[in-house]
């Protein structure tokens, strides 16, 4: 286990280029989700849930093009931990700057929290799915109410117009 203790998420980039790491996920899978994790010199919180993270968050967590788990890893602590680290907004493309800093991480404190947000991200997919499904109907629904408020309108419009053009005859004589 101490092992572990001391692998960088730059070490596991390293092993997994060189040999087949099946035990290591198996291993990794099993350990906890930290409180807290060093990014630098720094301890920082790790949110605990999909509440804590931004909905821009969570979109650029659901359209990462990934395809090794170490980029998994980076892009996923990547795009939770920029604007906790750096205090700001978040920002995609401070996100891609900012990876190179977390190859330092423990991958002990590293794995889990993207694990953590990989999965759970499932079931956000699911409600995001969900929703837009129902947007996507208001929005074919939408050109009909609108067809028929501009119908309405131009037929009151229209009566309007007959109505002044009465008046004004009937005044004009």
């Amino acid at each position: 286990m101490e092992f572990l203790e001391n692998l960088t998420v730059k070490d596991y980039f390293k092993i997994s280029q060189i040999t087949n790491i099946e035990a290591l996920h198996k291993k990794l899978e099993l350990l906890p989700y930290p409180e807290t994790i060093w990014i630098g010199d720094i301890r920082y919180p790790t949110p605990a849930t999909l509440d804590d993270i931004t909905f821009g968050q969570k979109i650029g967590l659901q359209n990462m093009k990934c395809e090794t788990d170490y980029e998994i890893v980076l892009n996923t602590l990547g795009l939770v931990f920029q604007p906790i680290v750096q205090g700001v907004n978040f920002d995609l493309v401070a996100v891609e700057k900012f990876t190179q800093s977390l190859l330092n991480c423990k991958i002990v404190e590293a794995y889990p929290v993207a694990l953590f947000f990989c999965r759970n991200l499932q079931g956000f997919n699911r409600w995001r799915k969900k929703n837009l499904l129902i947007h996507q109907r208001k929005r074919k629904l939408l050109p009909i109410v609108i067809t028929w408020k501009n119908l309405v309108i131009g037929l009151l419009w229209i009566w309007s117009l007959k109505c002044i053009g009465k008046l004004t005859k009937k005044y004009m004589k």
